[in-house]
């Protein structure tokens, strides 16, 4: 073959070799979106392979596809009112009718609430399908609540209730009100069953009496037959904002005085010690003509001096040391030390 028809092959066959291993790259990117979890089916038939959300590379050699389970928290509740969330997170069904140990009838509303497992996400694959998962958890919920509820020794005697069907101290439809209502079940279960262990703590809902002149209201009214009423609420927060404006200002008036009577710095030096540094720096230098007072006198204008450039203070400071020598009556010549400072003459 000519060398013209070795060219025209290249020009030919390189692009569409670069194509196929373009379109075998991209096929080998996949992306498992968030709140979920990828299944890796190979020719139809899942593997033992879970990916997490996020993208991954999943070599295109043979023909796979990805296949996602949610990795979320699902729900599924028999009985009780529609939950409006995503079919695919939660669903619902009716109550459960299970007859006791005693041949008494009861209706069981409850929540199942689960989480698929990625390693057994084959398994759940192969035996229950995503769609069949719902169904799977219906029908062993029930199974085991009828087989537990239905034995001989089950009675409605051991019925405690709780949660809104009780009442409690706690008269709101709170988390608190939920938790007294379980110390009360878990309380009557133990008196029931003879046990010895301690039982859980009661306690009244403490309501605090600012608002008792809104709760009277509220009690009349209810008697009454009469709606709620939010105008008190809307007086007492514009009183509350009032009050809260008002503590401002006074807090900024306070600041403003402060900071005109006293340097910041002398007030942090009293709250931390009871003396001001100003008072400090006075008692320290209050003997004139001392080394020390000198040089405390330097940088106390040093401190005090804010705009100043640091070298024209760190120069009154020498300046004063370098004085300090020269009227000290026990001075040597220069370049003799005194104590831990060498004077020298400038």
């Amino acid at each position: 073959m000519s060398l013209v028809g070795w060219i025209i092959i290249f020009i030919l066959v390189i692009p569409i070799i670069g194509v196929l291993l373009w379109m075998l790259l991209a096929a080998s990117f996949v992306r498992v979106p968030s709140g979920s979890i990828g299944l890796v089916m190979i020719k139809g038939k899942a593997t033992d392979k879970a990916l997490p959300p996020g993208p991954h590379f999943v070599p295109a050699l043979r023909r796979h596809m990805i296949e996602e389970y949610p990795s979320v928290e699902l729900a599924y509740r028999a009985g009780g009112p529609e939950d409006p969330g995503k079919p695919e997170f939660n669903q619902s069904g009716p109550p459960l009718q299970v007859t006791l140990g005693d041949r008494t009838t009861a209706v069981i509303s409850l929540t199942v609430r689960f989480r698929l497992i990625p390693e057994q996400l084959k398994l759940v694959h192969e035996r229950f399908g995503p769609k069949g998962i719902f169904g799977i958890v219906r029908d062993e919920t029930s199974r085991a609540v009828i087989s537990t509820l239905g034995a001989h020794e089950t009675h409605i005697d051991n019925l405690f209730l709780a949660a809104d069907y009780v009442r409690t101290f706690t008269d709101l439809a709170t988390m608190e009100a939920a938790n007294e209502a379980a110390r009360r079940a878990v309380n009557g279960i133990l008196e029931h069953s003879g046990s010895d262990a301690a039982p859980c703590r009661l306690w009244d809902l403490h309501e605090p009496e600012l608002l008792e002149p809104w709760r009277a209201n509220d009690r009349v009214r209810y008697r009454q037959g009469l709606p709620w009423d939010d105008t008190g609420v809307r007086l007492g927060l514009s009183a509350l904002a009032a009050l809260y404006r008002g503590a401002s200002a006074l807090e900024a008036s306070i600041v403003n005085v402060v900071s005109s009577a006293m340097h910041v710095e002398d007030l942090l030096s009293y709250i931390r010690t009871g003396e001001s540094r100003s008072e400090l720096v006075q008692r320290l230098t209050s003997g004139p003509g001392a080394p020390s007072g000198e040089l405390l006198r330097a940088f106390a204008a040093l401190a005090g001096t804010a705009a100043s450039p640091a070298e024209s203070a760190a120069t009154s400071a020498l300046e004063a040391l370098a004085s300090a020598e020269r009227d000290s009556p026990n001075a040597g010549p220069p370049g003799v030390t005194t104590g831990n400072v060498r004077f020298v003459e400038p």
